[in-house]
């Protein structure tokens, strides 16, 4: 009878047979290969709901590219990445700036992650270094070094010294190499009986599945090939394609189980050859499409943007709640050409602060991320100007709200937000931003977002980079 139900199941396709399980199982252990349980995902939020929602819920490991045109906002979205991943405990943040331009912008940095809400000063963003130690902490490890071959080492021996991140059994563990003077160093902390069981590495538990680091890399075109810093420079076709080809092997691998998150800017260049194509070139050549999971396209436009915004002169005017004056504003149109990590061909704008009221410019704006979220997630209805709310987990609003009501419910002062909720019936003026991310991280935008647009969850949708001949 038992080998009559395995004869079933084998010619139904509903699973294999016991002794090939037993098979791969004795293989695992001779191979010494660590089971990884699929499905588990802990993403760290991007600082942006509606990136989060084009993201399928943030970031995870992996390598993503965001590529544009000049004053596309690439720069800004990946420091807020970074200033996001404050809150969320991520073990190393790292800001490769070969392109020797953030540490001359370090005051507009430093709003970007307050903006966001990560508690940073100029000082400590970067941190103080006195005799090759730091006196002050850095918040962001910082690094000017245009040179390819020093990134990737330094990317490569990151990823050796950081050990792996993996689920088994329904829990986080870190595993280490298993040699004498690593398992000296972590004493007691390791698991015996999960190593002995694993048959491989140390094993000691780690708290969750968040990322061990995000790096920056700005950008990837100005990573410069050892033979171009030469007296007498290799100026032939295509050596910078030739040395991605070469190094991103060496570290796309390792990224998922290291639990690393690279994010990487690229630049577009004009092919003046194309006549019946696209003449937009992205710089590098096609190995940074081909290896990046995550492929996000940022456009600066002064129309076409959802909810009627009056736009003069490519940005938009409106009172400011930041300071005495205006806040100025311009619009950013991202979509995902590829997204090996969630659902792709997804699209959302986002609003820049070019400055506000105090005359700072604050990288994305909350308030108009937070409507679109809402918007997009049906939890708002109406015209910008005369929204109602139905905030998931709160009582529908009795009345509809302006827009600067809205506003000052997202970032106005704790007695703005109450007289905006006395006046749509809430109890209490709750942070909807706060509850909006929470929803993210549970899964709850998701089901929503899908439940509007009838998009296809992550995994229904498979990416084959068709998508890399644009």
């Amino acid at each position: 009878m038992a080998r009559k139900k395995d004869k079933d199941a084998e010619e139904q396709g509903t699973g294999y047979r016991p002794d090939m399980l037993a098979l791969l199982s004795d293989l695992e252990q001779v191979v010494k290969i660590n089971s990884i349980s699929l499905g588990s995902e802990d993403r760290m939020s991007t600082g942006m709901l509606a990136l989060d929602l084009i993201l399928g819920g943030g970031v995870c490991p992996g390598m993503y590219t965001m590529v544009g045109p000049e004053q596309s906002a690439k720069t800004t979205a990946a420091i807020t990445m970074l200033a996001a991943s404050v809150s969320q405990k991520v073990d190393l943040r790292t800001l490769w700036d070969a392109e020797n331009s953030s540490g001359s912008s370090i005051d507009y940095l430093t709003n970007i992650f307050q903006t966001v809400g990560a508690n940073v000063t100029v000082e400590n963003l970067f941190g103080v270094r006195k005799d090759g130690k730091y006196v002050v902490p850095p918040v962001v490890y910082y690094q000017d070094d245009p040179s390819s071959d020093t990134f990737f080492n330094w990317l490569h021996g990151l990823e050796k010294r950081l050990p792996d991140k993996r689920m088994a059994d329904g829990t986080w563990w870190y595993v280490y190499e298993d040699n004498p003077k690593i398992k000296a160093k972590l004493g007691d902390a390791v698991d015996k009986m999960m190593s002995r069981k694993q048959n491989s590495g140390l094993w000691i538990p780690a708290p969750d599945g968040r990322l061990q680091a995000i790096v920056l890399i700005d950008s990837f075109p100005s990573l410069l090939p050892s033979s171009m810093d030469e007296d007498e420079a290799d100026n032939s076709i295509a050596v910078q394609a030739r040395m991605f080809s070469k190094q991103l092997p060496r570290v796309k691998g390792t990224l998922r189980a290291k639990r690393i998150a690279l994010v990487g800017i690229n630049q577009l260049s004009v092919n003046p050859m194309a006549r019946f194509s696209n003449p937009e070139v992205e710089k590098g050549g096609s190995s940074l499409k081909y290896f990046s999971d995550v492929r996000l396209r940022m456009f600066p436009r002064s129309s076409g943007q959802p909810y009627n915004p009056k736009i003069e002169k490519a940005h938009e005017m409106e009172a400011s709640l930041w300071g005495p004056g205006e806040d100025r504003y311009r619009y950013i149109h991202v979509s995902t050409l590829k997204n090996k990590l969630s659902v792709p061909g997804r699209e959302t704008w986002l609003r820049l602060v070019v400055r506000d009221g105090s005359g700072l410019a604050r990288g994305f704006d909350p308030v108009w991320d937070t409507f679109h979220y809402l918007m997009e997630t049906g939890q708002a209805s109406g015209k910008r100007n005369q929204m109602k709310l139905a905030v998931k987990g709160l009582p529908e609003a009795e009345k509809s709200i302006t827009w600067m009501e809205f506003k000052s419910l997202i970032i106005g002062s704790a007695e703005q937000r109450k007289a905006v909720a006395d006046k749509i019936g809430w109890p209490k003026a709750p942070d909807i931003r706060k509850g909006c991310f929470a929803q993210v991280r549970k899964g709850v935008a998701e089901d929503l977002y899908v439940a509007k647009h009838g998009a296809g969850k992550p995994g229904v949708e498979d990416d084959d980079d068709a998508d890399d001949d644009e």
